[in-house]
């Protein structure tokens, strides 16, 4: 195996409706851009999905959604959003922030 270093800092932010802070934390850390990925549709019928695209919208936080995850090996899920990086020419940056 080659020598690597892996660094992913990661904030992420618990309590009543934290997710009204998700475009403040995203430029934090100077993102543009988010891939907002989900599983089912428990966050579409819950209206929390809309939220927070909504807030990323009024924040002035681009974004676009991935739905559909599901338990599969990471390689496979990388490529999966590489490939829909490439169609939206979209970047991703690191840190990541989860609002839960």
């Amino acid at each position: 195996m080659k020598n690597f270093n892996y660094y992913a800092p990661t904030e992420v932010v618990f309590g009543d409706q934290s997710e009204e802070q998700v475009a403040l934390l995203v430029k934090k850390y100077g993102g543009t851009k988010v891939l907002v990925h989900y599983g089912g549709q428990s966050a579409v019928r819950s209206g929390l999905l809309d939220k927070i695209c909504g807030l990323l919208q009024e924040g002035g936080v681009a974004y676009i959604t991935l739905g559909g995850v599901v338990p599969i090996l990471v390689s496979l899920w990388l490529s999966r959003v590489s490939s829909c990086a490439v169609r939206r020419v979209l970047t991703l940056s690191l840190p990541l922030v989860a609002v839960v």
